[in-house]
């Protein structure tokens, strides 16, 4: 608001100069009003947002993650470990918690092949692992089902599984299933070595005979060591077809106690080599 006043001009006698003076009495009003309107909805913002934390922690705290289920057949991985990953304040609540996250931080555990996860409401979570399978030694790691070397927990699970030997041959990688052996223009997978290891050493178990170690020479050629001190020659190519044909035939060896070596590079039989007597059947 403004006043208005008129001044006469004394030279002028018909003109009036208008001049305007401005109400500052009404501006500080004016703007003392809209000072109050701001502060008034900052405080009310400010009040809803301490009623919505204060709100939101009554609803999380009934949601508090207080038990932690994991399956009790684990052989490798450490249940303490997985219980660090859960001690995480982002964890802490079922409803805050990202299950795809938290499966990817599990899984970075040795020894973990798959994980789940599951919310059971309103405070447990639930952790089921499946691990890696150990089925043999390459030099100081345990190789797995999968192909992949992992480290092992302590020594003494080392000695119980059969021992892989390849000649000349360094692993520096963790997966083995990723690199090959090429010789003489002779090329097999390190993964495809495993399946047919595997393959093989549960042929023999069916049959009593207990594999000790696998021996694979520069040539790729393969030698079995099994428990009773047994050498078996397997060559470079046809590993199943030949361990297959001594399978169906042992029962014509015999006192298999006393054998020392079978030799299956044949191609329609084996022989058998035992301390003083080499005695070679057809197939």
């Amino acid at each position: 608001m403004s006043k208005k006043m008129a001044v006469r001009n004394k030279n002028d006698k018909n003109s009036d100069v208008i001049f305007s003076v401005p109400n500052f009495s009404g501006t500080a009003k004016l703007s003392v009003k809209r000072i109050f309107k701001v502060t008034l909805l900052l405080g009310f913002a400010v009040v809803c947002v301490l009623a919505f934390q204060s709100a939101k922690t009554i609803v999380f705290e009934q949601w508090k993650v207080t038990e932690i289920s994991i399956n009790n057949y684990l052989k490798q991985v450490e249940p303490s470990s997985i219980a660090r990953i859960l001690k995480k304040k982002e964890y802490a609540y079922l409803l805050q918690i990202d299950v795809t996250k938290l499966q990817n931080e599990i899984k970075e555990l040795n020894w973990v092949k798959q994980v789940e996860i599951r919310k059971k409401w309103p405070n447990t979570i639930e952790v089921l692992i499946e691990e890696y399978l150990p089925i043999a030694r390459i030099n100081k790691k345990l190789l797995v089902d999968s192909g992949m070397l992992i480290e092992a927990n302590t020594q003494k699970e080392m000695n119980k599984l059969p021992l892989l030997n390849f000649r000349n041959h360094e692993f520096e990688s963790e997966y083995f299933k990723t690199e090959g052996f090429k010789t003489e223009g002779f090329k097999i997978e390190y993964l495809e070595i495993v399946e047919r290891y595997k393959t093989i050493q549960k042929n023999f178990i069916s049959i009593g005979i207990v594999i000790e170690s696998l021996d694979v020479s520069e040539s790729l050629a393969w030698t079995i060591n099994t428990s009773n001190k047994i050498k078996i020659k397997i060559g470079r190519k046809q590993h199943l077809q030949r361990t297959n044909r001594l399978i169906s035939t042992l029962h014509f060896i015999e006192k298999f106690e006393t054998v020392k070596t079978i030799d299956l590079r044949y191609n329609n039989g084996f022989s058998v080599d035992r301390k003083e007597v080499l005695k070679e059947l057809a197939g």
